[in-house]
């Protein structure tokens, strides 16, 4: 699920993979800053100047992206909070 380069004689795999590591904390970050930023879009669109149809496709990828980033998480993490309005 997570690919990692080992660069030193003796790694420290605890460390590396522990819940709280660089590694694991980078993923949750940014797949969680994917499903803040289509809320956003999401729930900024109705009072948007787009036309109908832009409307309809930029709520429609930004849909897409959030699906994909909770995806990711829960293929990940398990389990995860799910967040749908803007923060």
């Amino acid at each position: 699920d997570v690919a990692f380069q080992i660069t030193t004689a003796v790694p420290n795999l605890d460390a590396d993979f522990s819940p709280t590591s660089g590694i694991i904390s980078n993923h949750w970050d940014r797949l969680y800053k994917i499903v803040a930023e289509a809320n956003t879009i999401i729930s900024r669109i109705p009072a948007s100047k787009l036309t109908d149809s832009d409307r309809v496709l930029f709520e429609a990828r930004a849909r897409f992206f959030r699906a994909f980033a909770y995806r990711a998480l829960a293929h990940l993490y398990g389990g995860v909070p799910l967040v749908t309005e803007e923060i």
